[in-house]
């Protein structure tokens, strides 16, 4: 459905010029939701500009549908409102002196040949999907966030576009609103079998949204996988450390037994499962997340990755204990349920299950 390949775009500053994406090659499949994921500036709305035609990249091709709306080789640039694509933007980009039929109607007069009833046909039913149509006549001004939000998805969906470009569009929504939104936009989109380009900074959305994600640095695509693989199975630093909380410990690895490797650190031998491409004696971080960590007043029967510590800080969260466990010189992050009863300065045993310690590559 949407296909980038080799992707670069540069901006001018005034003393040099900045690589803002480098190189990228993408694929959307039909009806899927994929999410450019990383941090500011790593260049993932840039990316989602030059698809929509809002950018016009250095060099690089993109598909859309089949067809090629840009080429820096062949010269094809096909302008923004002859791309098949719906746009919903982190402004919303509401019109204040609109209502909200004259917002949603807005494209489908812009490209002209419908009738007046046809035009209302068509907004009355984006409206309805978004849940919006008692509202059709109220001015702009007067909408709420989540209202102001609503509106620009079904601007965005009036025309039936093959392709649904999403930037951050959630950001300005409250926290609860938010999670409201990420479910109702998901199940939308899965409803009317859209493909879905979405971009955020924010993990929870990515993992909780997303048919796969590619997480990105520096313009750069550093991980493509389902949210599952991206979390469960990080295959570097960078990615182990924003997706979630995660424990990095380093290492050497020592000998090898299938997937599973013993890596030496300096506190002690630890067994856990090896990424593809490392070997004996490769320099490595062994990964483990929070919540896999299993914490105890006394010494588990079964010794192996099992380290002593002291609990140095604890938050309640809740449902859940965020505790510090100071281990030697470091701490170890661990995620235990609210009425297991830790407190600061209790003595603890920590054990890192094999099969969900990973290690990558420093």
């Amino acid at each position: 459905m949407l296909e980038v390949i080799g992707l670069s775009k540069t901006y001018k500053t005034a003393r040099d010029q900045v690589l803002a994406v480098d190189s990228l090659s993408l694929q959307v499949k039909e009806r899927d939701f994929v999410t450019l994921l990383g941090p500011s500036g790593c260049g993932k709305t840039t990316t989602l500009r030059c698809v929509g035609g809002l950018e016009v990249p250095a060099k690089g091709e993109i598909s859309i549908g089949g067809q090629t709306v840009f080429s820096e080789r062949r010269r094809i640039n096909i302008p923004v409102e002859k791309r098949d694509i719906g746009i919903v933007f982190q402004s919303y980009a509401i019109w204040p002196h609109m209502n909200v039929f004259e917002n949603v109607a807005f494209p489908l007069r812009s490209r002209g040949g419908l009738s007046a009833r046809e035009i209302q046909e068509r907004v009355r039913e984006a409206l309805r999907r978004v849940r919006m149509e008692e509202l059709i006549f109220r001015p702009a001004p007067q909408l709420s966030g989540g209202q102001q939000q609503r509106v620009a998805l079904a601007r965005a969906l009036v025309k039936g576009p093959k392709l649904l470009l999403l930037d951050e569009p959630l950001s300005n929504l409250d926290a609860l609103l938010r999670e409201e939104m990420r479910i109702e936009i998901k199940e939308l989109c899965k409803g009317l079998k859209i493909t879905v380009l979405y971009v955020t900074h924010d993990q929870v959305e990515a993992l909780a949204m997303s048919d796969r994600i590619l997480v990105m640095r520096e313009g750069r695509v550093l991980q493509e996988g389902t949210p599952s693989e991206i979390y469960h199975q990080p295959q570097n630093q960078f990615v182990a450390s924003f997706i979630g909380a995660a424990n990095l410990l380093e290492g050497k690895v020592q000998t090898l037994a299938g997937q599973f490797a013993d890596v030496d650190t300096k506190h002690g031998i630890l067994s856990c499962v090896l990424s593809r491409g490392l070997s004996s004696g490769d320099k490595v971080l062994v990964t483990v997340r929070p919540e896999e960590i299993a914490v105890s007043r006394h010494a588990p029967q079964e010794r192996k990755n099992v380290l002593v510590g002291k609990i140095a800080a604890v938050s309640f969260l809740g449902e859940s204990l965020d505790c510090r466990i100071l281990v030697d010189s470091q701490k170890i992050r661990c995620k235990l349920r609210a009425g297991d009863g830790f407190h600061e300065g209790d003595e603890v045993y920590v054990q890192l299950p094999a099969e969900k310690t990973l290690a990558i590559s420093y």
